[in-house]
């Protein structure tokens, strides 16, 4: 295979694709994987809690839905943390296996 050349640099393509890619800390892949988990719940039971709180005749005062979201906000970290649904872990078995 021939080398392609840019400027005065050339590089083989094949030198590219077998490149491997720095390893990332664990514990890094693991906050990132957690977090990402805990404010997709977040985005998941909040649009739940906005399809019930629709309902005919449901009332609120002021700042509930602030409180709500800061109660959401809590448990989604306290699920992810613990294992959540599963997708933080995931996340981390697949970006370790690169």
């Amino acid at each position: 295979m021939t080398g392609i050349t840019v400027g005065s640099q050339s590089m083989d393509p094949a030198s590219l694709v077998n490149r491997s890619l720095p390893k990332r800390p664990t514990q890094d892949i693991a906050k990132a994987s957690t977090e990402f988990e805990a404010i997709l719940l977040d985005q998941v039971l909040g649009k739940l809690r906005e399809t019930f709180s629709m309902r005919d005749g449901s009332e609120s005062d002021p700042g509930s839905s602030t409180l709500s979201g800061v109660a959401e906000q809590s448990l989604c970290k306290a699920l992810a943390s613990r294992g959540g649904v599963g997708l933080a872990a995931m996340i981390r078995r697949s970006i370790s296996e690169k």
